[in-house]
């Protein structure tokens, strides 16, 4: 027989180093010291390494625990990238799995060489299986330590204190996988942390977004594989839960910047301007700008004077909403809407002035004509088809373009 020391499903870990220190007891104990034969110095010195291994030991539990109270309070932290949570507390208390890996392989049957040959592409027994100390059947001992020097009590109680320590280690770690599980299964818990990680992130990450583009390789799905996993789900509610202790924080965080950057593209900051004009209505005024920096896909090949028509002007500003009864309202409209226009490069047709707009008022009866007029129709079937604008008569808001 043989044995290995490494376990083949490291997801049971935890299930299998717990049932060999349950197996642990006075008499498996003791019978396994009669198969070993141990000197006093040795076993004097095997006190003395296990009360190390404990004081190691304890040190990782206090900082297990201290991890323990953040790690289901966080959606990413930076040691979970692409591991199993199992692995990573096994990690975290990887002096004592090392340690009792150790203790065990010191209480295990020595294998003759040609029964290591004979069993050669069998599957080997893990130490945990394989040792003495953790036996199924063994001699029960009627005087326990009588007859021992004192050195193997030291020992055996060593042992003990060993196990006790790994055990409340395990059990912390269990219940914090056990949290994790029902946190992954409430998305909506689960997007509260994403959100709550976003908080923390936007203001730290101000500068970057200021100084990064899109087509940066840490923005991007074939480098960041939290960008990578978020593109595969159609919402954050769906992502999050797929998300939560998957990637590190800094993939995460990246993803929030890309997020943040599409969504200022998608949603410029509305200017004081636009705000007097239309309000709180901060969706019409990006839809709006967004019409007029593509005017030109509106309005007709050729214009006379080969200038934008005051009725366009006209149109738009009722297509809106937007008072043009008022002369400050339509002077303020006019210099927004030059401004806007050409500040595209490519505008192909000049502006007009503030008298030529009031003429054209004068000359429409508008409050009453435009709604009929076939051309204003028309203009709205160009809005609503080229820049996926819904009309505001028939609803509230004016939705984005997707």
């Amino acid at each position: 027989m043989y044995y290995t020391t490494k376990i083949a499903n490291p997801k049971e870990a935890f299930n299998i180093i717990s049932e060999a220190v349950q197996k642990f007891n006075t008499d498996n104990f003791i019978n396994a010291l009669q198969y070993n034969n141990f000197n006093e110095y040795t076993m004097s010195q095997m006190a003395i390494e296990i009360s190390t291994y404990r004081g190691k030991m304890e040190k990782e539990y206090n900082n297990l625990v201290k991890f323990s109270k953040e790690f289901n309070k966080k959606f990413a932290t930076s040691d979970n990238k692409y591991f199993d949570t199992s692995l990573k507390m096994l990690r975290v208390i990887k002096s004592g799995i090392h340690e009792t890996k150790h203790i065990y392989m010191k209480f295990c049957p020595r294998a003759k060489r040609e029964q290591f040959f004979y069993v050669m592409g069998q599957t080997p027994r893990t130490v945990y299986e394989y040792s003495y100390i953790s036996a199924d059947t063994y001699e029960g001992n009627l005087f326990k330590f009588d007859g021992f020097a004192p050195c193997v009590n030291s020992v055996y109680n060593e042992m003990t204190k060993f196990f006790v320590l790994l055990m409340k280690c395990i059990k912390l770690c269990k219940n914090v996988l056990a949290d994790e599980k029902i946190i992954r299964e409430d998305k909506n818990y689960c997007l509260y942390l994403f959100n709550q990680l976003k908080k923390e992130v936007l203001p730290d990450v101000e500068f970057i977004l200021d100084n990064i583009k899109l087509d940066n390789p840490k923005l991007t799905a074939e480098k960041n594989p939290a960008i990578a996993s978020r593109l595969d789900c159609t919402d954050n509610l769906t992502w999050a839960s797929q998300g939560f202790h998957r990637f590190v924080r800094d993939d995460v965080k990246y993803l929030i910047v890309r997020e943040e950057l599409l969504d200022r593209k998608a949603h410029p900051e509305i200017t004081d301007e636009e705000r007097h004009l239309f309000q709180d209505n901060e969706n019409g005024a990006q839809k709006c700008r967004e019409i007029i920096l593509g005017f030109d896909k509106v309005l007709p090949a050729k214009c006379k004077y080969n200038k934008v028509p005051s009725k366009y002007y006209i149109w738009l500003m009722h297509f809106f909403g937007l008072d043009n009864s008022q002369n400050i309202n339509v002077t303020l409209f006019l210099n927004y809407f030059n401004e806007t226009y050409t500040s595209n490069p490519k505008h192909k047709f000049d502006t007009v002035t503030k008298q030529s707009i009031s003429l054209c008022l004068e000359k429409l009866n508008v409050h009453k004509e435009i709604d009929n007029d076939p051309k204003y129709k028309k203009f709205k079937q160009k809005l609503t088809s080229l820049f996926c604008v819904i009309d505001p008569s028939k609803t509230q808001q004016v939705p984005h373009s997707a």
